[in-house]
């Protein structure tokens, strides 16, 4: 193996095992020590050009104001509108406030919420959705074959169904930690329902939603939010 340009650079959280890898690596002549006081180098030369080397440490105890500022609030808030993607929004049916005050689209007494994701979630999910005053259900991100009749049977009774996924990850290796019964289930319901789905998660999920073609609007919204809705 050729480690003349390898990396050294790593999350800190690692670094209880990649120290001690380190330190194998030198000892069996696999990675060169020059190599690493080399790196070490160009690191501190880089925090010197920078002036970093000589600051003055922040106090922990103004992080949350500062972190929770009004200025910090509304930048946050301007981010999250513009960070929100919407794919397909046959007969406007977002946002959902524009869209419940028009009766004849959706009358409110005919639109259920799902909101799929992690059960320590669902305090802000109700958060989010109470301004609204539709009929709540909440499932966790996976669906086994007895909950599937279960789950269909409560939302057979609406016109339209507002699926807010979330829940998933950030790791391609476990397809973002998506559920494919559940995929599969949103899918169907689609097929009999007017279906609005907001992904509340990373955009390449929807790669395992298949077609979207059965939805009346998809959105991304990448986390749940106030803005989500």
């Amino acid at each position: 193996m050729d480690l003349k340009n390898v990396q050294l650079l790593a999350p800190a959280g690692d670094l209880e095992k990649l120290i001690p890898a380190r330190v194998t690596a030198v000892d069996s002549g696999l990675l060169s020590l020059d190599i690493i006081n080399d790196r070490c180098q160009r690191i501190l030369e880089f925090k010197e050009q920078k002036g970093l080397l000589h600051y003055d440490s922040l106090d922990l105890t103004v992080i949350p104001a500062l972190l929770n500022s009004n200025n910090a609030n509304e930048l946050n808030n301007k981010l999250e509108h513009k960070a929100i993607t919407l794919i397909k929004n046959d007969h406007r049916y977002l946002p959902l406030s524009y869209c419940l005050d028009q009766t004849d689209t959706l009358p409110s007494d005919s639109i259920a919420i799902l909101c799929i994701g992690r059960a320590e979630n669902q305090t802000e999910y109700l958060s989010f959705i109470r301004p609204y005053n539709l009929t709540y259900f909440y499932h966790n991100k996976s669906l086994s074959d007895k909950e599937y009749p279960n789950l269909l049977n409560q939302l057979l009774p609406y016109k339209s169904i507002i699926v807010a996924y979330g829940g998933s990850n950030q790791v391609a290796g476990t397809n973002y930690g998506t559920d494919s019964k559940m995929i599969g289930f949103i899918n169907d319901l689609a097929t009999q329902k007017e279906v609005v789905l907001i992904h509340m998660g990373n955009p390449y999920a929807l790669n395992f939603f298949g077609t979207l073609d059965n939805y009346k609007s998809v959105m991304v919204t990448y986390q749940a939010t106030p803005n989500t809705f």
